[in-house]
């Protein structure tokens, strides 16, 4: 299904990871804190997509509890790299859906593990938090993140079929912190026709691997390839964990890859005004 209105991406970035209540006063070790920082390079080394940004470190010796910690080491990481992909992180329950996606746990715990995971997506929403037609018949979708769940690629065919016989449509990302899988490329598509459009190509560091995303010609099509900047994360030591980049994405066009450049808008404004500003050119007023 081709939609034929005026497509209007808002776009803003967002922060790192709040941490939960109490986890700031979680204590943490000097063999710790050196065990941390040494596996964090090393696997900055072994994985990341630009390998040189992983050889410098700072002291941590002030550093007493956990969080705190997680989040120094996060901001000299960016520091040195200037990738927000990289982060270091405390989260019990991320450890443990690593653990299992890396088959580090028994049958058993696996099993548990899956099972908490399905009670919490039987009420996901995938990012899609609102969805709506405005005065002007202005098709609004704002959509927090971007699912690797399969099932998130239903609810974007819903939403675009939704909003197909609106005149212009918004597409809010002023709360997205990224993410990964087919819903992109998937949204992409209902503002295309024809012969399949190339969206990005993505290098991962091993093996240097290439793999693009396409538009695909319709939704019924089968899923494409996931075309966003990969990541992995990392178990570092015990819930203490690491989002690694793993490759780099590359604009067909530009040939080069907008990591800590962004995509300049048509019309820049801040961000608070994103939305009046969408509705005003949707409306031509």
């Amino acid at each position: 299904m081709l939609i034929r209105p005026i497509a209007i991406f808002v776009l803003a970035l967002i922060g790192a990871m709040p941490a939960l209540p109490g986890e700031d006063a979680l204590p943490i070790d000097s063999s710790t804190r050196a065990l941390v920082v040494h596996k964090v390079a090393d696997l900055m080394k072994e994985h990341y997509v630009f390998p040189e940004s992983g050889k410098s470190m700072a002291a941590y010796d002030n550093y007493v509890e956990t969080v705190p910690f997680c989040k120094q080491v996060t901001t000299d990481l960016r520091s040195i790299s200037h990738d927000k992909h990289l982060y270091v992180f405390h989260s019990p329950e991320e450890a443990r859906e690593v653990a299992v996606a890396k088959g580090l746990l028994s049958p058993e715990e696996t099993a548990a593990v899956l099972g908490e995971q399905h009670w919490r997506e039987s009420e996901e929403i995938f990012g899609f938090v609102r969805l709506e037609v405005l005065d002007g018949n202005i098709g609004y979708l704002r959509l927090d993140s971007f699912s690797a769940e399969p099932r998130a690629w239903q609810r974007a065919t819903a939403a675009m079929m939704f909003l197909a016989t609106t005149r212009a449509i918004i597409i809010d990302l002023r709360w997205n912190g990224g993410g990964g899988g087919e819903v992109l490329p998937l949204l992409a598509s209902h503002f295309f026709e024809g012969d399949p459009v190339p969206l990005t190509g993505v290098v991962y560091r091993s093996g240097f691997k290439r793999e693009e995303s396409w538009t695909v010609p319709s939704s019924s099509a089968s899923q494409p390839r996931e075309g966003a900047h990969p990541i992995d994360v990392f178990i570092v030591e015990g819930d203490i964990l690491t989002q690694i980049a793993i490759g780099k994405s590359i604009n067909p066009i530009a040939k080069s890859n907008w990591e800590g450049d962004g995509v300049q808008p048509d019309v820049a404004v801040p961000a608070d005004q994103a939305l009046e500003s969408a509705l005003k050119l949707a409306r031509k007023e």
